[in-house]
């Protein structure tokens, strides 16, 4: 899709498809109040924060933060 049509799309108040995103219910939803055309339709911010703080997580594999195994510079 061309840039200058998307942008057109945003000024006029048309959202982008969020049905490709793979993402929780509740960061659509999240999404679609931030997204609102009519500013005075969009949540606080403070609301935005209360819903931030009730949805689900998701635990992230992450490396440990400390080697398993000492490196061979350590060993000599």
């Amino acid at each position: 899709m061309p840039f200058d049509f998307v942008i057109w799309q945003i000024g006029s108040g048309i959202k982008a498809p969020l049905t490709d995103l793979k993402m929780c219910h509740e960061a659509k939803v999240f999404l679609m109040y931030c997204w609102s055309f009519n500013p005075l339709d969009r949540k606080l911010f403070s609301e935005l924060l209360q819903l931030l703080k009730t949805m689900p997580r998701i635990t992230l594999r992450r490396s440990p933060s400390v080697p398993l195994c000492k490196s061979f510079e350590s060993i000599f």
